[in-house]
């Protein structure tokens, strides 16, 4: 009789540790979102006034493409590093039939090419 008051007080003090991390954990969850919520807007904010004052120095147009080439080059940088740290053993090919290129490394000759217009485009239109 005493082992199962001792395994009921056992069980109800497991439970309230249980419900205390849960809660601990959302409202740090809720707090993570806001801060990343805060940060992006801080971050668009800030890219804002680097482009308006591109903007008068040289030109709107070369000054967005700027931006969007620097964007696109953190981007592709941002990708190689995923790509480097994710890869797959040697024994798991990851070309699809006929070495057909992966969703991913075209996703990255898109973004090269993207990237290399827009210094073409801005580097033309800033001659004039």
């Amino acid at each position: 009789m005493l082992g199962g008051l001792l395994s009921t007080l056992g069980l109800a003090a497991l439970k309230g540790e249980v419900t205390a991390m849960a809660r601990r954990s959302a409202r740090r969850a809720a707090l993570l979102a806001a801060a990343a919520v805060l940060w992006l807007t801080a971050f668009g904010f800030a890219l804002a006034a680097v482009t308006v004052w591109l903007s008068r120095v040289l030109g709107v147009v070369t000054a967005l493409a700027m931006v969007a080439a620097a964007l696109a080059v953190v981007a592709l940088v941002v990708h190689l590093i995923l790509a480097s740290t994710g890869r797959r053993p040697a024994s798991s090919p990851r070309a699809g039939p006929a070495g057909a290129a992966t969703g991913e490394g075209n996703s990255l000759v898109w973004l090269a090419g993207a990237g290399l217009a827009g210094y073409i485009i801005g580097r033309a239109l800033s001659r004039d």
